[in-house]
């Protein structure tokens, strides 16, 4: 009785076939696509990130120096005009991601935000986190492409 219900069990399948978890990941350029399919709720999560780059809510975040101040920092995308990170706050917070408030000496935590639609067509932006700081450069070439195949790829436009 035991080995027919067991060989019933391996033709019919195993319930938990059904429920296992799956990850692909993709490269593209610099940036990693990875998708996440939780087989037991049908819910796909995606992620887009670059070497101190991540992308979250329509905003990429920039990794600079934590130990650096960054509310004041600039930003050029493309070789365009300087701009303040005060000037995409309100954006970003209208995506829901705000600055870090941490500790009072350095709140940014070392990270500044910028709407993917600034830069999802750009090739490179520059930062400076202070007047006479030196300039860091970011590739961000192709994340455009990324985020169209994320869409493809069953992400929902509320899962990176």
């Amino acid at each position: 009785m035991l080995v027919a219900t067991a060989l019933a069990m391996a033709l019919l399948g195993h319930p938990h076939a059904k429920v296992a978890p799956s990850t692909r990941r993709y490269a593209a350029g610099v940036w990693t696509l990875t998708v996440h399919s939780d087989g037991f709720t049908g819910a796909t999560t995606c992620s887009v990130r670059s070497s101190r780059i991540v992308i979250r809510r329509d905003t990429a975040i920039f990794e600079l120096d934590p130990n650096k101040n960054t509310d004041h920092a600039q930003f050029r995308i493309d070789g365009g005009a300087a701009r303040s990170v005060q000037d995409v706050t309100l954006e970003n917070a209208r995506h829901g991601v705000f600055p870090d408030r941490g500790w009072i000496d350095n709140p940014s935590g070392g990270e500044i935000a910028v709407p993917v639609t600034d830069i999802a067509n750009a090739k490179r932006i520059w930062i400076r986190v202070w007047r006479h700081g030196r300039v860091v450069s970011f590739n961000v070439n192709h994340l455009g492409e990324v985020l169209r195949s994320a869409a493809g790829l069953g992400c929902p436009a509320t899962a990176l």
